[in-house]
């Protein structure tokens, strides 16, 4: 899978809420990964700020082209995501760490809530 499927994937994930995914995940398991992670993994607030950012950014880009990303050509759909990587650039962060916040937020309740209040 490439990076540019894995943010689209991760932008509606998070977007749409873990809802599932929390349900059908122990917590013993987030908690398991969250434990291996080692101490140069640690996200701050900083980046889940321009996590929020990049995301709001593609929510756009994905909204103003729905159609196009649906049944445009290839040709669209690459210039598409390259507008969506752009979104995740300009903000700050690179595409590998936006995916790993993403996927962090949708297997780790706590850091969900976390992501959450920071952003309200």
């Amino acid at each position: 899978m490439t990076i540019i499927s894995r943010i689209l994937i991760s932008l509606f994930v998070v977007s749409l809420g873990s809802t599932v995914m929390a349900q059908s995940k122990s917590k013993d398991t987030s908690k398991k990964m969250t434990t291996t992670k080692s101490a140069s993994s640690k996200i701050t607030d900083g980046q889940l700020k321009k996590f929020a950012k990049a995301q709001s950014q593609i929510r756009t880009v994905v909204q103003n082209n729905q159609t196009t990303l649906q049944s445009g050509t290839e040709k669209e759909k690459k210039a598409i995501q390259t507008k969506m990587v752009k979104a995740v650039q300009s903000s700050g962060l690179n595409p590998i760490v936006y995916n790993r916040i993403a996927k962090k937020i949708q297997s780790d309740q706590d850091f969900k809530k976390r992501y959450i209040n920071l952003i309200q």
